[in-house]
C-alpha cells in the first residue's frame, strides 16, 4: 500500500495500468508497514493492502483492464468438475459461475480472507483461505490470476493467543492464532462484508459463491446482461423435458463445454477451445461498452443496443430453429449484398424476421452463440461425464431444493 495525502485528486487512467496496484489515501503510517510484511504466496502472485488504514480510493489497479475478482470456492468448483467429486447441483452452478470468468474476462484478482500480525518480531499477513489444488490455480491461466488480500484489522500474538487488534469488538481477541484461521471468514463479518464490497467500491465485476460472502449486487455490464437473459431462455427451455433418470438440466456454459470434451480429463482442453472462440465476443462487448460510454446522439446509441440485444437473445431460439430451404436463400441475398429484411425494416420499423438465425447473425456474439448452444442432451452429458455417485448426489440435491420451492 502506498501512503499519499489525503487532499490527492482522484483520477481514472484511460490505458491499462499494467502494475495492477491499487493506490489509497492512508489515514497514518505504521512503524513496521505493509512494505515490511511478509505476504504468504501461495500458486499465484499475492498483493496485500489495509483496508483498517484507508481513507480513500486513488486508482484501482484495474483501469484498462476486462477484469473481475472472485473467490476461492469459486476456483475449487471448477477443479471439482474436473476432478471430483461433485457434491451437489450448487457444485454445478459454482463451476458455471468459474467459467463465466474464463469466458468473460481477461483478468481475475482471488480475494483471500486473510489478518495482519504482529508476533515474536514478525509483520505478517495470516492467509485463510482454502486449500486449492494444482488444478485449481491452473485452470485461470489465461486470465491473468493474482490473489490479493484485503486486511480489516491488524493484530497482536503473544504467547500463541491474539492479545489485541484494531478492530473494535474483532471476534479473534482472546482466541488461539492457529485456531481463527481455519474460519476466519465465517467468524469475522466484517472481512466477509469487505470482500464482497470491495468490487462494487472498485467498480469492477465480481462472481461469488462463497456462502460467507455477500453475492455480488453491481453490475457486470454486457456480459452480465447478456448471460443473464441466456440463463432464463436456457432454463425455460430445459423445462420442457420431462424430469427422468439423470436428464438434469445442467447451465448452458456448462453444457458447452462438456459437449466439447471428448472425456473428464480433456475438459480443460475444452474450456480454453471454448474461450478462443469467444475473443471476438469479448471484443464485441467491450465495443458495446465503448459505444455507451462514447459521444454520439443518444437516439442512434439505443437503436444500436437495442438491435445488439435482440441478436443476443435470438441467439438460443436460432440453436433450436429448425433447417428451411429459407434461411440459405436469404443468406443468399446477403452474399450479393442484396440487405433483404434491413430494406423491409425501413418501409415497416417493427418487422423481424421469423427465423431467428436471422436475427441472431447480425451480431459475432449471437452468431457465435448459435451455434455453440446446439448442445448434446442433458441425459447424455449427465451420464457420461458424472460418476454413478455424483448422479446420485446431483439428483439428491436438486430433489432438496425443489422441496423448499
Amino acid at each position: 500500500m502506498l501512503s499519499i495525502p489525503l487532499l490527492m485528486i482522484v483520477y481514472e487512467m484511460t490505458e491499462r495500468n499494467e502494475s495492477r496496484t491499487a493506490t489509497f489515501a492512508v489515514t497514518h503510517h505504521e512503524e513496521m508497514g505493509p512494505g515490511s510484511a511478509l505476504i504468504p504466496t501461495i500458486g499465484y502472485a499475492t498483493s496485500a493492502a489495509d483496508m483498517y488504514r484507508v481513507a480513500s480510493i486513488v486508482g484501482t489497479g484495474h483501469e484498462g483492464w476486462n477484469s473481475c475478482y472472485t473467490d476461492v470456492a469459486t476456483c475449487n468448483a471448477l477443479a471439482r468438475l474436473v476432478e471430483g467429486e461433485v457434491q451437489s447441483i450448487d457444485d454445478l452452478k459454482a463451476a458455471e459461475t468459474a467459467l463465466q470468468i474464463l469466458m468473460w474476462h481477461d483478468r481475475v484478482d482471488v480475494l483471500v480472507p486473510a489478518f495482519k500480525f504482529y508476533m515474536d518480531g514478525l509483520v505478517a499477513y495470516a492467509r485463510t483461505d482454502q486449500k486449492r489444488s494444482q488444478l485449481a490455480f491452473d485452470l485461470f491461466a489465461p486470465c491473468a490470476p493474482q490473489d490479493t488480500i484485503f486486511a480489516v484489522e491488524r493484530v497482536h500474538v503473544v504467547t500463541g493467543v491474539i492479545s489485541q487488534s484494531t478492530l473494535i469488538s474483532s471476534p479473534l481477541v482472546g482466541k488461539i492464532f492457529q485456531d481463527v484461521k481455519a474460519d476466519y471468514l465465517q467468524t469475522s463479518p466484517m472481512q466477509a462484508a469487505t470482500l464482497a464490497g470491495v468490487p462494487i467500491q472498485m467498480r469492477v465485476p465480481a462472481y461469488f459463491t462463497d456462502p460467507a460472502i455477500e453475492s455480488f449486487t453491481g453490475k457486470r455490464g454486457f456480459f452480465g446482461k447478456f448471460y443473464a437473459d441466456l440463463e432464463m431462455q436456457w432454463g425455460k427451455s430445459m423445462d420442457v423435458v420431462a424430469d427422468i433418470d439423470a436428464a438434469i438440466p445442467l447451465p448452458p456454459l456448462l453444457a458447452i463445454v462438456l459437449t466439447r470434451a471428448k472425456t473428464r480429463d480433456d475438459i480443460p482442453k475444452a474450456m480454453l477451445e471454448v474461450r478462443g472462440e469467444l475473443e471476438p465476443v469479448r471484443a464485441e462487448m467491450l465495443r458495446l461498452s465503448d459505444v455507451v460510454q462514447g459521444a454520439g446522439r443518444q437516439r442512434d446509441i439505443e437503436e444500436r443496443i437495442k438491435d445488439a440485444q435482440n441478436s443476443f437473445a435470438a441467439a438460443l431460439p436460432a440453436s433450436r430453429y429448425k433447417q428451411s430451404f429459407l434461411f440459405p436463400l436469404l443468406k443468399l441475398y446477403k452474399a450479393a449484398k442484396t440487405p433483404l429484411d434491413a430494406m423491409i425494416k425501413m418501409i415497416n420499423p417493427s418487422y423481424s424476421p421469423e427465423d431467428p438465425r436471422i436475427v441472431a447473425n447480425r451480431t459475432v456474439t449471437g452468431r457465435v452463440f448459435r451455434q455453440l448452444l446446439n448442445t448434446d442432451s442433458m441425459h447424455s452429458l449427465v451420464s457420461y461425464f458424472f460418476t454413478d455417485a455424483e448422479k446420485t448426489n446431483l439428483e439428491r440435491s436438486r430433489a432438496e431444493q425443489s422441496s423448499k420451492l
